[in-house]
């Protein structure tokens, strides 16, 4: 009689435990697709009164050598200087049809990690100490400048330096220029796609872990191993992947997220530590009809 309420209660837990974990992963599944789509609804609002700036004149200096060649944007930094950090500068000539009378705006998707951007002789605007190699990064979010229509001429040069650090997807894409009504809407629906949207995976990653990590703790198994309390680590592995993929959400909204250590050595960027391993090790002990094994607590 014993014997058979164990293996009722032994089976009712395990129910209860694979109802959760498949509820755990649609979640997740609808969470990235969700955010994928909340990408191509803000980047489909072009408008065709902006003008895009894709071809330019770079001069591109590392350690080796210093190179001027001609450039259509994109251009990814760590794509065409394998290995390297440095900096370049971008020329970009543009002629209007006339000048214009109300603000215009600059929108500009990514650029960085460290930048400047000149109108004409005029700063417009900079992120970042461009001699400071692995300092703040600038490279995570779109940028936004307004442009005084007095800095506008029918001729005109855009100038932008950026500084390339090794391994932080510096480079700088195409330019949107424009009545600033209109590049401050794709700007914004650009920022909201990007941060607000990982505002809310922190938040629904530290939720999920909180609640795979609580499951991990209370959900135990006494009937296997009497005089033993083991636990379920599937849950442990969940919760390690949700907590990492938090932190990793995290660096696309904080600019400086190297820690200095000993000797002013740097550790690598928090986005490094992703619950890749953790996931793996969730999904390796997870197959279809086999038991997961326990850990004793």
């Amino acid at each position: 009689m014993v014997d058979s309420m164990n293996r009722e209660f032994g089976f009712a837990v395990s129910k209860m435990r694979n109802s959760t974990l498949h509820t755990w992963c649609a979640w997740r599944w609808v969470r990235w697709l969700g955010w994928g789509l909340s990408l191509l609804l803000f980047g489909a609002q072009a408008q065709a009164q902006t003008e895009e700036l894709r071809d330019a004149q770079a001069t591109v200096t590392t350690l080796s050598a210093t190179t001027r060649q001609t450039v259509r944007l994109p251009y990814l930094w760590d794509r065409s200087n394998s290995g390297l950090a440095g900096e370049a500068s971008f020329e970009l000539p543009f002629r209007l049809s006339h000048v214009p009378l109300v603000p215009y705006g600059l929108y500009i998707p990514r650029l960085g990690n460290a930048y400047e951007i000149w109108l004409n002789g005029t700063l417009l605007q900079r992120g970042g100490d461009m001699q400071r190699y692995n300092g703040p990064n600038f490279a995570k979010g779109p940028r936004h400048i307004q442009i005084s229509p007095g800095l506008l001429q029918e001729e005109n040069k855009l100038l932008v330096h950026i500084r390339a650090d090794l391994g932080r997807n510096a480079g700088l894409s195409p330019l949107l220029l424009g009545p600033e009504d209109d590049t401050q809407r794709l700007f914004l629906g650009d920022f909201r796609s990007t941060s607000v949207a990982s505002f809310v995976m922190i938040i629904v990653g530290l939720l999920i872990g909180g609640v795979a990590l609580a499951l991990w703790a209370t959900q135990v198994d006494t009937t296997t191993n009497p005089g033993r309390v083991l636990r379920d680590r599937m849950y442990l592995f969940a919760s390690l992947a949700e907590f990492c993929g938090a932190v990793s959400a995290s660096d696309l909204i904080v600019e400086n997220t190297r820690l200095a250590g000993p000797g002013g050595a740097r550790y690598p960027n928090w986005r490094n530590l992703d619950g890749n391993a953790a996931l793996s090790f969730f999904a390796l002990n997870w197959p279809a009809g086999v038991n997961v094994p326990k850990c004793a607590g």
